[in-house]
């Protein structure tokens, strides 16, 4: 998430893959300790926690890592590309679009790399992100043009109800989303706000960064049912493991 973006707020807004949650205490079932990258404010892990299973997490986000740890999860400030937390893990997660908020190729293997270092002999690393290719194929998007500008959600945080919209701006060349979002309160009090940057991974990227680091995939589905991925499909979610 955008170090910029109130904690709050962004949980407010951004609630996740329909069927994301369901997925990942499905593929964290019977494991015995679960490293979730980017954990934000605890979405997640605290229903892994409430599976009785281990949760740690990860974000650079201060107000971020306050909330999850107020929440049980065993929480650490640091960046997802560098991290040393002398333990193994059966399980790591890394999920809704997490791995997008590395904007080159370099830090995604950085990533990947520390992954490595932390993941079991026979572990699995899960992770997922949305996928473009089918809208590149049916309207492929220029250089910084505005794909989309909408109200999203109406939403309540501490008592003020704001109206949240939208404004997209896409770049096919480099991969990089530019996502604005205004958060307007209807006591016309200060509009906050806030920017996340993203650059999407295409689905021919993902083997050979993933390879750069000594993985490899085990899984892969086009959506959170397992069904198969598609030309049409609209998401991506990867099962990874090391590949010695």
């Amino acid at each position: 998430m955008s170090r910029e973006y109130p904690a709050r707020l962004y949980e407010a807004v951004h609630v996740g893959t329909p069927g994301d949650k369901q997925f990942y205490r499905e593929v964290c079932r019977g494991s015995k300790n679960v490293l979730e990258l980017g954990c934000g404010t605890g979405r997640i892990g605290k229903v892994l926690l409430r599976d009785g299973l281990r949760v740690t997490g990860i974000d650079n986000d201060k107000e971020c890592v306050e909330i999850s740890e107020a929440l049980g999860i065993t929480t650490h400030l640091a960046d997802i590309r560098d991290f040393q937390l002398n333990m193994s893990f059966d399980r790591i997660i890394a999920p809704y679009n997490v791995l997008y908020s590395l904007l080159d190729d370099d830090s995604v293997v950085q990533c990947f790399k520390k992954v490595k270092l932390h993941l079991q002999e026979y572990g699995e690393f899960w992770f997922d992100g949305y996928s473009v290719e089918a809208l590149h194929r049916s309207e492929p998007i220029g250089d910084n043009r505005t794909e989309t500008v909408e109200m999203i959600a109406t939403i309540k945080v501490d008592g003020t109800t704001y109206d949240v919209i939208e404004r997209g701006k896409w770049n096919s060349s480099s991969q990089m989303v530019q996502a604005e979002y205004r958060h307007v309160p209807r006591d016309r009090s200060e509009v906050i706000t806030t920017e996340i940057p993203q650059r999407y991974l295409r689905t021919d990227q993902i083997p050979t960064l993933l390879e750069r680091a000594g993985l490899g995939i085990s899984k892969w589905y086009g959506n959170f049912n397992r069904e198969a991925p598609l030309p049409e499909s609209d998401h991506v979610v990867v099962c990874a493991q090391r590949m010695d």
